[in-house]
């Protein structure tokens, strides 16, 4: 074989990487059978106990077998592999993806769990075009029908479901029989409440009641179709040896998409476009395409192919959700060949299509992560704030960063040392010598400043020869045979004169490896002087000598050259994992894992990873043995996560205790191994822009700990030396109350020199720096150290909040940050006119909203950069940093009025006092700017640093609120912290729970065998008849949990504050305390902040209860 007919032609090779919009191009050469009829007599029961299997049928075309089965009563998958000959072949096991391994054992142990009795029904209707409307659940008329019909029925009782009696229908699906078979879904709808005052409505996400009318705009349920196909919906294709798949669905006019997970474009609803799932290391997001971070269509180093349909059933209790499981190449075209349709493609193995039918988004997330599975609980200092930077290449380095933090008042919770404390990039091994004199003692002595240490971990083992030192992980795993061996697929190539598959061997000298730079498709020749070959460190390595060789192991690298473990074995899984026990011995606390495809540089691998024909042995399904590596593209990074995850679980040094690790991708599912930090981003406007959508939207898989790297990671252009500091500022403003809080920067000679937000004020401080910083910029390089770190600590004092929402994800998986659409299901408003607000705005838990100014400042006729005008340039004076904040209705919105140094047990303030509340649905005008008056606030008392991001309480929220610490303390620190309890007024009937534990053992949740110690406490407040209002303070689910450990972590008594509106007459305020706790609690009017204050006992023998009533300054 020879270079014109290489490896990576699209034309030829099967096995290659195309674009989605070329893989539609070629969709006149599908198959697309016309006719089903129902499959009878299949042996495996399990596999349709919950479904039916058709044959479908088109003349002059062999016969294909689809699978469709109910998962839960609201959510079924359709499963169609072209290959697949006969029943037999379909068998009961899930992909990896899913949390357990067959479907029978799901459906119990959800059941189980849910307290769900279930059944489906199979038969026959006759039945037009469906439509809406149409009740499916009447008897069906005698003769032979014209579509199969698949019934999920729930019942009330185990003896009920035996019975058949007491059943209700929850979701039917018609497959009609002839004339281009079609798959319609249909269920009933019940109307959504809208708010016009008189009397309650319920918020959906939150539980608040509103005392507003309800308004039912359709007198009745109706039943609606929630999901469609077209007709003739499946397609397929053989290539060579290969088989690809496409299922199209229909795409209503009025339907608006939300999901898609880190998935780029800058807009939280997407509309037409292309997208592929393919981990790829995309540096700066621009490789595929060239367009950069706004461009959606761009493969990013994560794959969640999951979206929510939003808005088709307007006024009605419906969304709809998809989910691909599938991890080979995903491509979905997403209305821009038909503005009416979403066509979707696996280009490799079987269909695995999920349609998840819910009322609203926390419906559909609870559903999606029942399957996926949720992730478990992270200790608490995850959600502190981390510094991270590849160029920390010293010991030393590394020191004075933290001494620097620590001794400017900033806190500090993690550090991330990157592969230079390796020796000689030997991953799992620790560099002891003059750059690194005592790593030990530094991560200890670090440790006892409250800073915990991680160490990057690649997949790939060096197999580089360092003088006579053993390299203990390498020499096991060669002995042992745990690496990759390189192995080929080396025919399956297409052949026009035959029409068929052609049986040539391709040589080594015939590979090509392909990548993509700046929008251009490369190859390379891994003959052409690869980055490594001639490393004399190296094992004697030759392309041609290791090609297909079938014995030795396949040889690749970035940094350093190396082999990559079986990780697809578990045996080899369980060996990665004890790999650990040194570094953590040594005092590490958590991984930061990276390059996890695995990445590896050009020389050595298709699209920067695994030569795409490279036979890797593969558990993705029960029974497979290995596939080429395109195939299951995202298994590995999958099973890498996983692994170190167990791993990590099983060192005694790490018995008991919670396990964290920070991944840079993988797939779907993988959350429940780690969390999620979105790759090698730029110091860019459009990188900040996206990078809150890429939280919230993964957020709505359910994922608990994501975010990008704050700052971005490499930079802008050539000259740049540090981020623009406008832009950093409003990035950590942005982030501040994200989940994953990490400033990570690219340090190595040649590109930025600092990136912490104290080095620009020394920057300013020290004129011989300065000379590339703009002199009518000091206010700018002079507030960066002010803003950031008032919005670091102010995310301190908000841990709490932070902590019960991780907690409750563990629970429920809703995110820490959800989109408005999340906690705001009532709010049609954000389908429609203010859409734009989603991408830039969200809310924390259920109550605080933050509306991140995401723009650069202008002057003020708008100019954010030189212009040229009347014949000459001009440089704009930018002091003007506004935005229009939206407020989501039905509620009210009251200003944000906490702060850092502000604590009514130290100085009685509880807050600033509440300004007037803002109706929802209202777009308020927020000047966040920064100029002189930032630089020279005071902090403590500040008047501008919390004007600078827009935040809003709703009304009726509880917000809790911690004293400032410089770091999350540990189990072992006598750190008492007490908590204050701020209730909002208004808002009808709101509840808050909250959770204690230590931060850091493991609970019941994800071992059974712990010891379940932790304890809920829910705070209610109920807005009685106007004026008058009940607080309670009640023991929710109590753990193995004693009140004296949560006393020991904050005290004996709970601060709890109740804010007052500016229009309550506070010498009128009336304060009824409960029986039980009138001589131990005694309530203080604060004037001066407008509010109730009362100290309330931690320790309860029964719940506390106050009533408070008041009157008006003005009649209402």
């Amino acid at each position: 074989m020879t270079d014109d007919l290489a490896i990576n032609d699209p034309k030829r090779d099967p096995y290659t990487f195309i674009k989605a919009e070329e893989f539609f191009a070629l969709k006149d050469q599908f198959v697309t059978p016309h006719s089903a009829s129902l499959e009878k007599g299949v042996n495996d029961q399990d596999v349709t106990a919950t479904g039916a299997m058709f044959r479908l049928s088109r003349k002059s075309q062999r016969d294909t077998l689809l699978l469709i089965q109910f998962i839960r009563p609201k959510v079924f998958r359709v499963r169609f592999d072209p290959s697949v000959e006969s029943a037999k072949e379909y068998l009961d096991w899930n992909s990896r993806t899913i949390i357990l391994d067959k479907l029978q054992f799901l459906v119990a142990a959800l059941d189980k769990k849910e307290g769900l009795f279930w059944n489906v029904k199979l038969d026959e209707v006759v039945a037009g075009e469906p439509v809406n409307g149409v009740d499916p659940t009447k008897p069906p008329p005698a003769g032979k029908g014209t579509h199969y019909r698949l019934t999920s029925v729930v019942y009330d009782s185990e003896i009920s479901k035996d019975k058949d009696t007491n059943g209700v229908v929850e979701l039917c699906i018609l497959v009609q029989k002839e004339n281009h078979f079609r798959i319609t879904a249909i269920r009933e709808l019940r109307p959504t409440p809208s708010s016009v005052a008189g009397s309650s409505i319920t918020n959906l996400a939150t539980g608040y009641y509103f005392d507003k009318k309800l308004e039912t705009r359709a007198a009745e349920k109706q039943w609606r179709i929630v999901w469609d196909t077209v007709d003739a919906p499946i397609a397929w294709r053989k290539f060579s040896e290969t088989y690809a798949t496409i299922l199209t669905a229909r795409k209503p006019g009025s339907a608006r998409y939300i999901g898609f997970g880190e998935q780029g474009g800058r807009n939280f609803l997407k509309t037409s476009t292309y997208m592929n799932y393919f981990n790829y290391d995309n540096m700066q997001y621009k490789g595929v395409y060239g367009l950069g971070p706004l461009d959606e269509r761009e493969p990013l180093y994560h794959s969640d192919p999951f979206w929510i349909e939003l808005n088709t059933h307007q006024h009605m209790l419906s969304k709809v959700a998809t989910f691909i499981d599938n991890l080979s190449q995903i491509c979905i075209d997403f209305g821009d060949t038909n503005g009416g349709r979403i066509a979707t493609g696996t280009r490799f193995g079987s269909m695995q299509y999920y349609v998840l039918a819910g009322d609203d988004i926390p419906d559909i997330i609870r559903l999606y992560t029942s399957l996926v599975g949720r992730p478990n609980l992270k200790p608490r200092y995850i959600l502190g704030y981390h510094q991270g930077c590849y160029g920390y290449d010293r010991q030393g380095t590394v020191e004075w960063i933290v001494n620097e933090y620590k001794n400017r008042g900033w806190p500090l919770d993690g550090m991330h040392v990157d592969v230079d404390l390796q020796n000689g990039y030997r991953t799992f091994t620790i560099n002891e010598g003059p750059l690194w004199p005592d790593p030990r003692k530094m991560f200890s002595e670090l440790r006892k400043k409250g800073v915990r240490c991680s160490t990057n971990i690649t997949p790939v083992i060096s197999s580089r020869k360092l003088g006579n030192d053993g390299y203990k992980t390498l020499t096991e795993g060669l002995k042992k045979g745990y690496f990759i061996m390189d192995k080929r697929k080396t025919n399956g190539f297409w052949d026009d004169n035959s029409g068929g598959a052609q049986g040539w061997d391709v040589s080594a000298k015939d590979i090509r490896y392909i990548s993509y730079e700046g929008g251009n498709r490369n190859r390379k020749d891994p003959h052409d002087d690869p980055p490594f070959d001639r490393d004399p460190n190296d094992v004697d390595y030759k392309f041609g000598d290791w090609y297909n060789s079938g014995n030795k192991p396949f040889h690749g690298g970035c940094t350093m050259p190396g082999y990559y473990p079986n990780l697809n074995n578990k045996k080899v899984r369980e060996w990665w994992g004890k790999q650990y026990k040194d570094l953590f011995d040594a005092g590490l606390e958590f991984v930061w894992q990276d390059m996890t495809g695995p990445c590896m540089a050009v020389n050595y691998g298709d699209m920067k990873s695994f030569p795409f024909r490279l036979l890797v042995p593969s558990d993705a399904w029960h029974g497979q043995k290995e596939s080429p590596a395109i195939t299951i593209w995202h298994l590995y990074s999958y099973n890498l996560h996983k692994a170190t995850y167990h791993g990590l679980n099983n060192l005694k040094s790490r018995e008991g205790k919670r396990n964290f690790i920070i991944g840079r991708g993988s797939f779907a599912g993988m959350y429940r191994y780690a969390g999620l930090w979105t790759g090698d981003n730029g110091s860019t406007w459009d990188h900040f822009r996206i990078s809150v959508t890429q939280v919230l939207a993964a957020g709505l898989c359910g994922v608990s700990i994501s975010g990008a790297d704050v700052g971005g990671f490499e930079k802008e252009f050539d000259q740049q030396l540090w981020a623009n500091p406008e832009l950093i500022t409003r990035w950590y403003c942005a982030y501040f109350m994200l989940p994953w809080f990490r400033c990570h920067y690219m340090g190595k000679p040649g590109h930025k020199k600092f990136q912490e937000p104290w080095r620009y004020t020394d920057l300013w401080n020290h004129p011989e720096d300065q000379s590339r910083a703009p002199q009518d910029e000091e206010y700018l390089y002079m507030s960066v150290e002010k803003i950031c770190k008032y919005y670091t600590k102010l995310r301190y004092t908000l841990l709490q909040l932070l902590y019960d929402a991780m907690f409750e994800n563990v629970i429920n998986g809703l995110p820490i940050a959800r989109a408005l659409i999340v906690t705001d299901t009532l709010d049609e408003g954000l389908f429609t006119d203010f859409t734009d607000f989603l991408s830039n705005e969200y809310v924390v838990r259920n109550d605080l909203l933050i509306a991140p100014i995401m723009d650069p400042q202008c002057d003020d006729r708008g100019h954010t950069a030189d212009y040229f005008e009347n014949g000459q340039w001009h440089k704009p004076i930018r002091l003007n940093g506004k935005r229009k904040v939206y407020l989501p209705e039905p509620n009210k919105w009251y200003p944000f009025n906490l702060r850092v140094n502000f604590d009514p047990t130290v100085d009685g303030r509880a807050g600033a006092k509440l300004e007037q509340a803002c109706d929802g649905g209202s777009t308020i005008r927020w000047d966040g700017s920064i100029n002189w008056k930032t630089r020279h606030d005071n902090e403590e008392d500040p008047k501008q640093l919390p004007l600078v991001t827009p935040m809003y309480v709703r009304e009726g929220g509880i917000i809790p609120q911690i004293g400032f610490r410089k770091q999350v303390p540990t189990k072992e620190e006598n750190d008492v912290n007490p908590i204050t309890i701020h209730v909002y007024p208004g808002g009808g009937h709101s509840v808050y729970q909250m959770y204690h534990d230590d931060g850091e053992n493991i609970l019941h949740t994800e071992d059974p065998q712990a010891a379940n110690k932790f304890r809920e406490v829910i705070i209610k407040q109920n807005w009685a008849k106007d004026p008058a209002r009940i607080v309670e303070i009640v023991d929710g689910k109590i753990g193995d949990y004693p009140w004296d450990e949560v006393t020991k972590r904050i005290g004996e008594k709970y601060t709890l504050v109740l804010w007052h509106a500016n229009d309550v007459d506070i010498s009128t305020v009336q304060v009824e305390v409960a029986d039980a706790y009138k001589q131990a609690v005694t309530p203080r009017i604060d004037k001066a902040s407008w509010a109730t204050i009362l100290a309330v006992p931690v320790k309860r023998d029964k719940p506390f209860s106050v009533k408070v009533t008041w009157k008006y300054t003005l009649q209402k």
